[in-house]
């Protein structure tokens, strides 16, 4: 096995990695699907939470992409970068992810 392999942060960035990239909720879809005279203050939160969740994938998926790259030396650390990944290696939340969920007290890998 390689160093690379070996390291537990690129394990969990290659593994919330995997999990997020296929989450995409198409609102203006659903939005068609649920149609005019059916949408209600429900339907409304609920494509309001769509939009929310597709904002916190794309903030995941960007600076988990991001920091990939700064580990295989492509990108120059930031600090972002490096406060990301001991984020992920003391299992707790990023505060840019945090900024765009729900509140929780869970550590990462409840979250």
């Amino acid at each position: 096995e390689s160093k690379e392999d070996e390291n537990p942060v690129r394990t969990l960035l290659n593994g919330i990695l995997e999990k997020v990239k296929p989450i995409q909720y198409d609102t203006e879809d659903i939005s068609t699907r649920i149609g005019a005279e059916e949408r209600g203050p429900y339907q409304n939160v609920f494509l309001q939470e769509c939009d929310r969740m597709n904002l916190l994938r794309d903030e995941m998926k960007n600076s988990l992409e991001e920091l990939e790259l700064g580990m295989k030396g492509e990108l120059q650390m930031s600090l972002r970068m490096e406060n990301l990944a001991a984020s992920l290696e003391l299992n707790r939340v990023p505060d840019n992810w945090a900024a765009k969920a729900y509140p929780s007290l869970r550590n990462l890998a409840d979250w």
